[in-house]
């Protein structure tokens, strides 16, 4: 019974040390922490641990590019490559250890190996890298959707604080000039927080997208595109604005002296309006119009003759700018012009002078000014006509030193027609010239309708007044005739 546990023992033994030598000749070769493949020997002065680390190294190192391995014989070795990198070298005593029948044999069953190895490797870390990737691009869209949230209250904030605090906004100023009031300052401070938020939340989403596409392989060309869309304009400008700094400072000092222009512009027309300031060359009434025109006349002028000297091009941006708006402005003075021109046509033409008896169409009245646009007539004593002189061009124009002058008075049916005609004939020449007397019937008795020609200008006032008195005065003789 003690000799079988004896020889149990030895046998167990040999077992144990027999394979533990068989494991101290032969080291596995790893790709990550994945074995390869295993080598059984050292070669040419070199261990056979140090042989594996080699070979691991390169397999590690090869990772990262799409290389494939392949075979290449040199000599009697069978060499394993991984582009241009040598994996491992086998021989034939390599083949014989590892009990494969040639060295290219070996060499091919490696490379199959190292193939599969480098596949799984790839897939696996193209897997964790798409998902790292996600993960990324929802972790940064949390954190885009939290800061546009952030940037949309701070300016609804800063709105609020505007509206209910409008104290708080001061006046703009330049020592004792003040350049914006406070008012127009709050509105500036109100529009900027608007754009501002707008620009913010645009460039957190930009600047998520690009993150995002840059995670990804298959998309990152379109980051590089989308990038250069932007930034390639940006640098460009830039570097222009850089370049062209001295032009910069004078064209805002020239932007501020007409700043300053038009405000002063617009306050002096301004009191000019409210009667603080009384001139003689300008009403009351027009002076915020002609200080619009003035204004306009600065901006036009600075756009058109000092904005080419201050650029050195002539036909620069500000240069044309200015005269686009001076054509504009002059396409919209045609009527204005044609209305001069006609008018000058009228007053050769037709020679109406203050005083004449003007009709135009079915208006007429006597002429009581002739401005440059216009002829004004006066209709009555409440009423003033003001005529363009471009509506002479298209309406019939009657001018006559006497007008027609017309009123309609009342008579009794009993009344002696013919000796009140002949009565009222011979009384109103005392009124004017070519009278006539027309009976017509009315509601009540017979309507007298009486017609002069006449230059005064309450000729229709006293014609009533006279055939009034004139048609009593005959009723009430023809009815104490006996």
């Amino acid at each position: 019974m003690q000799l079988r546990v004896v020889a149990s023992f030895v046998v167990a033994t040999a077992f144990f040390c027999g394979h533990a030598r068989a494991d101290e000749h032969s080291a596995s070769v790893r790709l990550k922490d994945s074995e390869v493949f295993v080598l059984h020997r050292g070669r040419a002065g070199v261990s056979l641990d140090e042989r594996s680390q080699r070979a691991s190294h390169a397999l590690n190192s090869a990772l990262d590019d799409d290389s494939q391995p392949r075979v290449e014989q040199r000599g009697n070795l069978s060499v394993v490559y991984l582009g241009n990198v040598s994996v491992v070298e086998i021989d034939s005593d390599d083949a014989r250890a590892a009990g494969d029948g040639s060295a290219r044999d070996q060499a091919i069953r490696l490379s199959t190996r190292v193939r599969e190895a480098l596949q799984r490797e790839r897939r696996r870390q193209r897997i964790a890298s798409s998902v790292f990737s996600i993960s990324l691009v929802v972790l940064f869209g949390l954190l885009t959707v939290f800061l546009t949230r952030r940037v949309a209250q701070l300016s609804n904030r800063i709105r609020t604080i505007l509206s209910e605090q409008p104290e708080r906004v001061p006046a703009v100023k330049i020592y004792s000039l003040e350049l914006l009031s406070p008012s127009s300052f709050r509105n500036a401070l109100t529009v900027l927080s608007g754009g501002f938020k707008w620009l913010a939340q645009l460039t957190l989403l930009y600047a998520w997208l690009v993150v995002s596409l840059s995670l990804f392989q298959s998309t990152q060309a379109l980051t590089s595109r989308l990038t250069g869309a932007l930034l390639v304009p940006l640098s460009q400008f830039a570097t222009r604005l850089f370049g062209s700094l001295p032009v910069v400072a004078a064209v805002a000092v020239v932007g501020l002296a007409v700043v300053l222009s038009l405000r002063f512009t617009r306050l002096f027309f301004a009191s000019v309006a409210s009667g603080e300031i009384r001139t003689g060359w300008i009403a009351a009434d027009t002076a915020r119009t002609v200080g619009r025109l003035v204004q306009t006349g600065i901006v036009l002028a600075t756009l058109v003759f000092v904005a080419p000297v201050l650029t050195g091009d002539d036909s620069g941006a500000l240069s044309l700018a200015g005269w686009m708006l001076t054509a504009m402005l002059g396409l919209s003075a045609v009527p204005v012009l044609a209305t001069i021109l006609a008018g000058t046509a009228f007053s050769l033409i037709h020679g109406a002078k203050i005083g004449d008896w003007l009709e135009v169409g079915g208006a007429g009245g006597r002429v009581e000014a002739l401005t440059p646009l216009d002829v004004r007539l006066r209709a009555d004593e409440a009423t003033v006509l003001r005529v363009p002189y471009l509506l002479t061009l298209v309406r019939v124009v009657r001018v006559r030193a006497e007008r027609l002058v017309r009123a309609t008075c009342a008579a009794p049916w009993s009344v002696d027609t013919d000796g009140l005609v002949a009565h009222l004939k011979s009384a109103l020449v005392q009124v004017g010239t070519s009278p006539t007397v027309e009976l017509l019937p009315g509601s009540g008795g017979l309507d007298v309708v009486l017609t002069v020609t006449s230059a005064d200008p309450d000729a229709q006032t006293r014609l009533l007044n006279f055939g009034s008195d004139a048609v009593a005065a005959f009723v009430q003789k023809s009815e104490n005739a006996p």
